[in-house]
């Protein structure tokens, strides 16, 4: 009788505990429902992203020019004998740009610079280069505030001359003005263009001694223009360029950047002066022997017929033994 009972207490038991069960899994369910009703405030959230990536295709997206090389500016490497579509003068119908490069007799190269307007009044503009080398060819926009794309080439002769020309649609129909100057454009590979600081140039002078100095160049609507304060001679480590003196050189001292200081001194015999930069047209900076920087005037012969440099009046070949070029 006592383990009927002790069954029958035990089953109660267990029937109790299940009701318990039962009953906890329902309270809980009153609680979350009103959790999860105010939840869409966090379904909304994944929303908000959607509208970022949408607008990041757009500027990924943007027509960028083949040959981009610099952040901003328009800079395009032309390849030899591969043609180039491009809006020269942005009036919405492209131009074919292509040089394309021959061989002739003895080694030599023939080398054609070509671009063929299309649209209804279709023609062609072609410049030739023969016996020559190191010809190269870019399509930059040298101003981006006038809505023209400049064509510029660059070439050496058999005599080491060399040569560049900058070629501009201009106002007529399919027209191309061209400018030419004494100067050689070599830009390295990766160069990132900037059409406020201009393409670097290299150009020859005899002022106290023949070699190339170098500059910045852009092309303007009157041709090639000077971007850079002036002309920077080259550095030789090995001293290779300096002139000892052989006459007193009055200098006026100037800084870094060759903007005079007002300071006035006399360089004296047995002195050593190293070319440092000039403007090709009236004056000369020479570094000195403890670095600091002089300048001097420069000027050239009225009579075309006569050939001269002179520094403060005097022919520079009195000053020091003056390195030409043969």
């Amino acid at each position: 009788m006592k383990k009927l009972i002790a069954v029958i207490i035990t089953f109660a038991f267990l029937l109790s505990l299940a009701a318990c069960a039962a009953g906890g899994t329902v309270k809980p369910t009153d609680a979350p429902t009103a959790e999860p009703t105010a939840a869409p405030e966090t379904t909304a959230e994944p929303e908000e992203p959607t509208e970022e990536p949408t607008e990041e295709p757009a500027e990924q997206n943007t027509p960028v020019p083949e040959g981009l090389v610099g952040v901003e500016d328009y800079f395009v490497v032309l390849e030899k004998n591969k043609a180039v579509n491009v809006d020269l003068n942005f009036d919405g119908q492209e131009e074919t740009v292509i040089l394309s490069e021959g061989a002739l007799e003895y080694g030599e190269f023939e080398s054609m610079l070509t671009v063929t307007f299309g649209g209804s009044n279709a023609s062609v503009f072609s410049y030739k280069v023969n016996y020559s080398y190191g010809v190269t060819a870019w399509i930059m926009d040298c101003d981006p505030t006038d809505s023209k794309l400049d064509v510029v080439l660059s070439y050496c002769q058999d005599s080491d001359d060399w040569t560049s020309a900058a070629f501009r649609v201009n106002n007529e129909a399919n027209g191309m003005d061209t400018f030419e100057d004494y100067c050689g454009i070599i830009i390295p590979d990766g160069y990132a263009y900037s059409s406020e600081e201009g393409f670097p140039i290299f150009t020859r002078t005899d002022i106290l001694g023949t070699t190339d100095v170098n500059a910045y160049y852009t092309v303007t609507e009157e041709g090639f223009k000077l971007v850079s304060p002036y002309y920077t001679y080259p550095v030789y480590d090995d001293g290779w360029r300096d002139l000892e003196l052989v006459r007193e050189l009055e200098l006026e001292l100037v800084d870094e950047n060759c903007e005079p200081t007002g300071e006035k001194i006399t360089v004296p015999v047995g002195g050593i002066v190293t070319p440092y930069a000039t403007d090709l047209e009236s004056w000369v900076c020479v570094k000195l022997e403890d670095g600091r920087i002089g300048r001097a005037e420069v000027s050239f012969p009225t009579d075309e017929l006569e050939w001269g440099i002179y520094i403060n009046g005097v022919s520079q070949d009195e000053y020091a033994q003056i390195p030409y070029a043969d």
